[in-house]
């Protein structure tokens, strides 16, 4: 697809030379504690996909404030990042370290019941959402406080998003023309999101393979079907 610059590595490196951005919209690694849970239940999901093994490292507290620090001053407009919980109030905390004006966590509703019988399911990702304090983003509108989604299906990484629910959060935060970066790129959904929406669309990815089959389903292009989607 046009207007999609995927790279190899480390967002450190890949994207060290990039000076701004127009939004940064990704999905980085959650918790020590939610990714150990998940690789534990990893067989025993209903759908397959997303029980596949976490095979990327977890992030700290550390590893979320030195992103927030190198990307805030970068970013002209919005800053989105899927966490969990036990890292969604160190997101908001960066945030305002950083200077921005943060705001409670927004849900992202995919349920997954709790097989083992033992509690309840896992039902929400928590997007959280940083701007500029300025008059510009101050009259931006109101913008949902909830998503809903399935499941990603497409089993390149584990945890990945569909790419239904990515353009609507780049519709959100983001306008037609807007240079959008994800330097956690996984399988593209964000990438392809924001070239599908009108954006334009920066990336990076650590894992060679991930990268492979991303820039493989980036080059087969993404068609929105009947109001479905199809890919």
């Amino acid at each position: 697809m046009a207007d999609i610059d995927l790279r190899l590595g480390d967002w450190r490196s890949a994207l060290a030379h990039v000076g701004e951005v127009d939004a940064l919209v990704t999905d980085p690694p959650y918790c020590a504690r939610t990714h150990a849970k998940h690789n534990a239940s990893r067989g025993s999901s209903y759908d397959g996909a997303d029980r596949q093994r976490l095979s990327y490292a977890h992030w700290t507290p550390e590893d979320v404030a030195e992103f927030v620090t190198h990307w805030a001053p970068r970013c002209r407009g919005w800053m989105c990042a899927m966490t969990s919980a036990d890292l969604a109030l160190v997101y908001r905390d960066a945030y305002e370290a950083a200077g921005l004006c943060s705001f409670a966590p927004v849900g992202v509703y995919q349920h997954r019941p709790r097989l083992s019988g033992d509690g309840p399911g896992s039902c929400l990702v928590y997007l959280m959402v940083a701007r500029p304090r300025t008059a510009k983003f101050a009259r931006w509108g109101s913008l949902p406080g909830l998503y809903q989604s399935a499941c990603d299906h497409t089993g390149i990484v584990a945890g990945g998003k569909p790419i239904e629910l990515m353009r609507a959060i780049v519709r959100d935060y983001s306008r037609p023309g807007d240079l959008v970066c994800d330097p956690c790129a996984g399988g593209g959904s964000t990438l392809i999101a924001a070239a599908t929406e009108g954006r334009r669309a920066l990336g990076a990815e650590l894992n060679a393979a991930t990268y492979g089959l991303a820039q493989a389903r980036i080059g087969r292009g993404y068609t929105p079907v009947f109001g479905a989607f199809a890919e």
